[in-house]
């Protein structure tokens, strides 16, 4: 991965993780847990998929919409 992209990346799971800890009260770790074990972060790690361009809320929309899915 390239640095660029690494770098927006981690950007975006910070602020992701920022975002689980503050709307389902939970602490860093599980929200980690949950982060960069979803689809979500699969895809925000393809180089191919664009998708750590967008902005975090846009990438946590689609992770919250997994876990959605998840827990049916």
């Amino acid at each position: 991965m390239r640095n660029d992209m690494r770098f927006l990346v981690e950007c975006t799971s910070r602020d992701i993780i920022t975002l689980l800890i503050e709307d389902y009260k939970i602490d860093r770790e599980k929200a980690m847990n949950l982060l960069f074990t979803s689809n979500t972060y699969k895809i925000l790690e393809n180089p191919d998929s664009g998708l750590y361009y967008q902005s975090p809320y846009y990438v946590y929309n689609f992770l919250q919409e997994e876990l959605k899915n998840v827990t049916k």
